[in-house]
């Protein structure tokens, strides 16, 4: 198995689970469910847990793939993004430890903003990210077969009916 093919699974599962733990955090504290808040604080520190791994995986795709130095520059922002991301993240977690050990009240509005720009910053780095693989190609077999294109029959709706027939 090729290691940088490894990266974009871990990584998904990272932005879903962090993304959930907002979103169980905001619907537990606007619901007032307490079911719903440690959902989104188990959420969150499993989401911490994979980005941490997601950066560790992204570091060994990066040493095996071309680049050249435009790449290069761009894989660079895309890791300090993560890693800003991924310090957003873990703060908030720390805040929720220490909020439900008597000043949740006071900090949960803060830590629910501090997870709205997480998901500002996971968004940035997932463009980063997809600008590497689609406008840069890294990681990208450029040995593969050309797209060609794949004449289709033309489709007619008959008068009388709601079904799509081929032309003649």
């Amino acid at each position: 198995m090729r290691l940088e093919m490894i990266h974009p699974v871990v990584v998904h599962l990272a932005i879903g689970l962090l993304a959930g733990s907002v979103v169980f955090g905001l619907l537990g504290w606007l619901l007032k469910r307490v079911s719903l808040r440690w959902t989104g604080i188990w959420t969150l520190w499993a989401g911490v847990a994979l980005a941490l791994l997601s950066i560790v995986t992204g570091g060994l795709a990066e040493d095996n793939i071309l680049k050249d130095k435009p790449l290069h520059d761009l894989i660079e922002t895309h890791c300090t993004m993560a890693w800003i991301t991924l310090g957003v993240f873990a703060a908030a977690g720390l805040g929720w430890l220490l909020a439900w050990s008597g000043k949740r009240k006071k900090w949960e509005p803060w830590l629910h903003l501090l997870g709205v720009v997480g998901l500002a910053l996971i968004s940035v780095t997932g463009y980063l990210g997809g600008e590497m693989v689609y406008n840069h190609g890294a990681a990208v077999d450029r040995q593969g077969t050309p797209v060609q294109k794949i004449d289709m029959p033309k489709a007619t709706t008959r008068p009388d009916s709601d079904f799509i027939r081929e032309a003649d």
